[in-house]
C-alpha cells in the first residue's frame, strides 16, 4: 500500500478503515507524493539530458546536424521519446501477463492505467513474488512519462519563445514605422501652418 500510495495512483485496496489510519494516510500522502514527484522529475530530467546528449553525439558523428543542429536535436528526440512511451507499456504487458496470469489485453490496460497514474482499482497485481518487479515497472513508467512530457514541454516552450521574439520584433518595427509616419505627418502640418501664417493677404480686386 505504501508503494502504491506514494506514487499517487492508489488502487483502492487495501484502504484504511479507522479514523487514525485515514489521518495517517492523508499526512503520509501530503509528504510522500511531493517527494515522489520530485524524485521522478529529477530522474526523468537526468535521463532526458542523457538522451539528448547521446543523440546530438550520434548526429554529429553522422553529420546530420551540420546545417540546422538546433532543429534536429529537438525534433528527432521528441519522436524517439514518444516511441519509447508508446512501446514501453506493450512490452511490459507481455511480462506482466506472464507472471500475473492475465490476458495480454488486460495486462496492457493495467499498464497504461498504472503509468498514467489513474488506478481505477478494477485490476491490481496479486503475485507477491513479482511485487517488487511490478513496483519497478510502474516507477520506470512514470519516469518515462515524465521524460516525454519534459521533452515535449521544452520543445513547445522554445517554439513559443521563438514566435514571441519575432512578434516583439515585428511589433517594435510596426511601432517605429507608425512613429515615423506620425512624425512626417506632424511635420507636414507644421509646414502648412507656417506657410499659411506667413503668406501675404491678397485683396480681392475682382469682386
Amino acid at each position: 500500500m505504501n508503494a502504491y500510495d506514494g506514487r499517487f495512483a492508489g488502487y483502492g485496496t487495501p484502504a484504511p478503515v479507522t479514523m487514525s489510519g485515514r489521518i495517517f494516510c492523508v499526512l503520509y500522502g501530503m509528504f510522500g507524493i511531493p517527494l515522489t514527484l520530485m524524485t521522478v522529475a529529477d530522474v526523468a530530467k537526468f535521463l532526458a539530458n542523457i538522451f539528448l546528449k547521446q543523440f546530438i553525439r550520434i548526429s554529429t558523428l553522422k553529420k546530420r546536424c551540420r546545417d540546422r543542429p538546433g532543429t534536429a536535436s529537438l525534433s528527432v528526440p521528441l519522436k524517439s521519446a514518444t516511441c519509447i512511451f508508446l512501446l514501453y507499456p506493450p512490452l511490459a504487458a507481455a511480462f506482466l501477463s506472464w507472471w500475473e496470469q492475465w490476458s495480454y489485453g488486460d495486462s496492457l490496460y493495467f499498464c497504461f492505467i498504472s503509468v498514467l497514474t489513474i488506478g481505477f482499482g478494477d485490476m491490481k497485481p496479486s503475485n507477491d513474488k513479482f511485487f517488487i518487479v511490478t513496483i519497478l515497472f510502474v516507477v520506470m513508467g512514470l519516469v518515462i512519462t515524465t521524460m516525454c512530457l519534459d521533452l515535449v514541454a521544452g520543445f513547445y516552450i522554445d517554439k513559443v519563445h521563438f514566435f514571441g521574439r519575432h512578434y516583439s520584433l515585428a511589433k517594435m518595427l510596426a511601432q517605429m514605422i507608425m512613429d515615423n509616419a506620425a512624425g512626417r505627418l506632424k511635420g507636414r502640418k507644421s509646414l502648412h501652418a507656417t506657410i499659411g501664417l506667413n503668406s501675404p493677404i491678397v485683396p480681392d480686386t475682382y469682386g
